[in-house]
């Protein structure tokens, strides 16, 4: 899925509101473009320390929207999602024929319906804020604005993962309209992001956002020392949420319950329905234990299209059901990818038997493919 730079997003915009004054000086109803958009916010007003708390949390619903998105998208190429709507939209995505002219795959941001499901601009969307919330704040001091410090940290996060994401789901992207990426290249450049957080003041759950981030920046580029140090940091417990809304549009919801359990828009393909774990490990297999984790079930409907068997997931109910970005479980699943053998069987048991589930013995504890295939 390689995709050339598109232009910074900001120089877009920039120019495209250059284009609408010049046509409102032309125009005989001049008066009528006067009006502010009350959806829209002046870029001049985020140079306003007042405005400081605005700009973070822009940045975080920005990035939490884009989030979203990548999960519909990479789930449909994946596997986890099956398209069961009446457009041709998102059928790229399952069929995998996704290219970079593709408005869905390209341009498609986080605004509009729930037929919006793009990769590619949602998430340099969130970057560009983000490194551009940075820097603001970054004119600022702390006589101007509270906890300054940590603002700038909170945005550095998520500029970070905005990064992380990219290089996980592309061959190759820009940034900030600049040369075209490899992922390790992008893998880089978000370890560079979380560094900074980890080396200013972030809060508690920015410095744990950060650091699981990292391990996975690192891991992605074979850093293994570095990765471990970071993911054996994060203690039991720590888990920070992507968070949504009750009220608003599907900008501010929960993407996959809109999709899923409103729309009738996605179905929950094959390969993760009726998902068992038995002693012996084997995983989807029709006996055994059912796996709790990956809870989905038959509605004895049809989707959208009315062809798709409709099969919902419990996971995500309700519009602002949040979803996990970094938890203690993932670092703890980073540490046996890198270290194997027992302790990887230690960590999948810890895991299993905190949700009720059968131990799993391998059948050679030294054989590091059989361990991290399960």
């Amino acid at each position: 899925m390689t995709t050339k730079a598109r232009g910074r997003a900001g120089r877009t915009a920039g120019r495209l509101a250059a284009v609408l004054v010049t046509a409102a000086g032309l125009s005989a109803c001049e008066e009528l473009l006067e009006v502010e958009a009350p959806s829209r916010v002046p870029f001049d007003a985020f140079l306003n320390p007042a405005n400081a708390n605005l700009l973070a949390t822009s940045v975080k619903t920005d990035f939490e929207c884009a989030f979203g998105i990548y999960i519909v998208a990479a789930g449909l190429i994946g596997d986890e999602w099956q398209d069961s709507q009446l457009a041709a939209a998102l059928w790229p995505y399952d069929r995998r024929t996704s290219n970079p002219a593709g408005d869905q795959y390209a341009t498609s941001g986080c605004s509009g319906g729930q037929l919006d499901v793009g990769l590619y601009q949602p998430l340099q969307t969130a970057l560009f804020l983000a490194d551009t919330a940075a820097a603001i704040l970054g004119t600022f001091d702390d006589t101007q604005v509270t906890n300054r410090a940590e603002k700038i940290a909170s945005v550095q996060a998520y500029a970070g993962y905005s990064v992380l994401l990219l290089g996980e789901g592309m061959c190759t992207a820009a940034i900030h309209g600049g040369p075209e990426l490899t992922s390790q290249e992008l893998f880089a450049e978000a370890e560079k992001r979380f560094d900074a957080v980890l080396g200013g003041s972030p809060t508690a759950t920015i410095r744990n956002l950060a650091t699981v981030g990292r391990a996975r920046a690192r891991l992605n580029q074979g850093n293994t020392a570095g990765a471990l140090a970071d993911a054996s940091a994060i203690t039991a417990g720590t888990r920070v949420n992507a968070e949504y809304a009750a009220t608003g549009g599907t900008r501010e919801s929960n993407r996959m319950e809109r999709m899923n359990v409103v729309g009738t828009i996605i179905s929950v393909e094959n390969d993760f329905r009726n998902l068992t774990v038995n002693p012996g490990g084997t995983h989807g297999t029709v006996s055994g234990t059912p796996d709790p984790r990956v809870d989905v079930y038959n509605t004895n409907q049809l989707g959208q299209d009315q062809t798709t068997p409709l099969w919902r997931q419990r996971k995500y109910t309700a519009r602002n059901t949040p979803i996990r970005l970094a938890s203690y479980e993932e670092a703890q699943l980073i540490i046996a990818e890198i270290q194997l053998g027992q302790t990887a069987v230690d960590v999948i048991n810890a895991l299993h038997a905190a949700r009720g589930l059968p131990l799993w013995t391998p059948i050679n504890v030294n054989d590091d493919a059989e361990v991290l295939s399960h």
